[in-house]
């Protein structure tokens, strides 16, 4: 990690830092859009902005394959529950499916417009969900064939920006570049919530891993966690979500849920930083600038032993982070299973469950 980029950090949580980053890996001389871990944390599926579509071994950091592409852009990369399959939405109005094990298409789909955004249902087999850029759309695809099942027009004000499906499959949620995120619930084919707040083309959003909580960021400087069973944030009763605008002027890129602490996200900026929040308690546990541009990705890996990131410099770089590393850090804490939230009490939490472990520097 550059000195430069830690000007701002002194001291042990400097050393802490470093040692974090704990590999930054170029793969190919053009930005990735969109990144992926394929089920472990050693194998990870890229698109670029050269229209590669690669998978890598980040052991030893070998090219596994390289997947048989049609020359578009690809926007998003996502994949099916047991990892072998893999799916991306293109910006030729494509949806590609493609065989992890061969690299080979299995199908392309075709649509009138751009695809901006797709996710693979984990629980209902056979399901891909897509958005477009220009229709405000969302389509229901067929795993199995080439085949839109199912079309939701006019579900969002602005073109879709974001999809994904709850983790009991049963309901989507969208973001669009204009106006709120909404909830559309598969069962009744209705839009079920629409969650206003001030958020301004709402870049990236996510499921927590209980399906209790969604997660937005918004090219405003804003971090929206939003209850799905009232529809409201969880963050107290002023309507305001987690801003750190006040301390660092950024725009929100993109965010990811842990996948063993339903409680901490992290979230990438256009400043180039990285930052892990608990939404129960509105804290931000840490906040690092490990990057020299725009982040386009974070994500957790599958065991939750490290952070991915990617970022806009035009060299196809990542960089992925130790979290036991970082767990030193002021202010982060281990804690072990949470069933439910604490409750805030003008701002203060009121514990509900106890506090395993505190790491902090003394």
């Amino acid at each position: 990690m550059d000195d430069e980029v830690l000007s701002d950090v002194d001291g042990e949580a400097s050393d802490i830092l470093k040692k974090a980053d704990i590999k930054r890996l170029v793969f190919r001389h053009a930005a990735i859009r969109s990144a992926v871990f394929l089920g472990s944390d050693d194998l990870l599926a890229t698109a670029s902005a050269d229209n590669s579509l690669d998978i890598w071994k980040l052991g030893n950091f070998e090219l596994m394959k390289s997947l048989k592409n049609a020359g578009s852009s690809i926007s998003q990369v996502r994949t099916s529950s047991e990892a072998k399959q893999l799916v991306g939405s293109g910006m030729d109005g494509c949806l590609y499916l493609w065989d992890v094990s061969s690299g080979q298409p299995i199908w392309v789909g075709e649509s009138d417009f751009s695809l901006l955004c797709c996710d693979v249902c984990s629980c209902h087999d056979g399901l891909i969900v897509s958005g477009s850029d220009m229709d405000r759309t969302i389509m229901l695809w067929d795993q199995r064939s080439d085949q839109v099942v199912h079309r939701v027009c006019n579900l969002c004000s602005g073109n879709i920006s974001s999809v994904e499906f709850c983790p009991d499959g049963t309901r989507i949620a969208a973001a669009c570049t204009t106006g709120p995120a909404v909830i559309y619930d598969l069962r009744s084919q209705s839009r079920t919530l629409r969650l206003d707040d001030d958020s301004v083309y709402i870049s990236d959003l996510a499921f927590s891993k209980d399906g209790r909580n969604l997660l937005t960021t918004a090219m405003n400087g804003r971090v929206g966690f939003f209850d799905l069973a009232s529809g409201a944030y969880r963050l107290g009763t002023h309507r305001s979500s987690l801003d750190s605008t006040i301390d660092i002027p950024a725009c929100y890129t993109c965010c990811h849920f842990s996948n063993s602490q339903l409680n901490m996200f992290a979230c990438g900026a256009t400043d180039g930083s990285i930052r892990l929040w608990d939404g129960w308690t509105r804290e931000l546990v840490l906040q690092t600038t490990g990057h020299l541009s725009i982040v386009t990705n974070c994500q957790f890996s599958p065991s939750d032993k490290s952070l991915l990131t990617t970022y806009a410099d035009g060299k196809g770089q990542l960089t992925l982070w130790n979290l036991d590393e970082l767990a030193k850090m002021r202010k982060w804490r281990s804690r072990g299973d949470m069933s439910s939230p604490p409750e805030v009490i003008e701002g203060s939490a009121k514990l509900k469950y106890a506090v395993l472990a505190v790491l902090s520097r003394g």
